[in-house]
């Protein structure tokens, strides 16, 4: 299965490559519309969000339309000592700093960490999702163990349509994501309960 994960991994970046170097503002664009219209989006209060390297999804107008919003917005920090991730809230982008990994991450102060997530999404990158909602990440497993943690969070995954796949080789421990959205809308995956369902009982 390894193996398999790593062909996909490697036949994903190519994909990702091309895309972005064809233009995925338009792409990027329609995802974020399709987003900010779900009624999950709407209804919380906190986004845990990624902020994407060249080759991903873009967030940076959907973290600018979140702090619009009035919302909480906090990004991953991740502890390579204990491979465990924790989101750390942010009013500015000009807040974030690079991080060893060269991603860009909100200041570790103990006034910022996000423990409350009873009102959040989580937006989460991936290289390819299947109609099960079986992620291929970059291999840390950062957020499967985060998401294990937290088994009533919302997750929405971000993906191109073309780097969507009918099934994703899944080992145990990986944790399918609720929802997905694409260029071309949105997926609900099974018969998980909405946000506000959520909150309504």
């Amino acid at each position: 299965m390894t193996d398999a994960k790593t062909a996909l991994r490697k036949e994903l970046t190519a994909v990702r490559r091309r895309l972005a170097a064809e233009g995925n503002q338009t792409r990027d664009a329609q995802i974020l519309s399709n987003l900010v219209a779900l009624d999950a989006y709407q209804c919380a209060e906190v986004l845990l969000c990624y902020h994407a390297t060249a080759f991903e999804v873009g967030t940076v107008d959907l973290i600018r339309s979140a702090l619009s919003d009035k919302k909480t917005v906090a990004l991953p920090c991740c502890d390579p000592s204990t491979h465990t991730m924790s989101f750390y809230s942010f009013s500015d982008l000009s807040d974030l700093v690079p991080s060893h990994y060269g991603i860009c991450e909100p200041p570790q102060t103990p006034e910022r960490l996000v423990t409350d997530l009873s009102r959040a999404i989580c937006i989460v990158p991936a290289l390819s999702i299947d109609h099960a909602g079986n992620r291929l990440g970059y291999g840390g497993g950062y957020y499967d163990r985060f998401l294990a943690q937290n088994p009533s969070l919302m997750t929405i995954g971000l993906c191109y349509s073309e780097c969507c796949r009918e099934s994703i080789p899944a080992q145990i421990h990986d944790i399918p994501l609720r929802m997905v959205i694409t260029e071309d809308g949105h997926r609900v995956i099974g018969q998980r309960r909405s946000l506000e369902e959520n909150h309504a009982g």
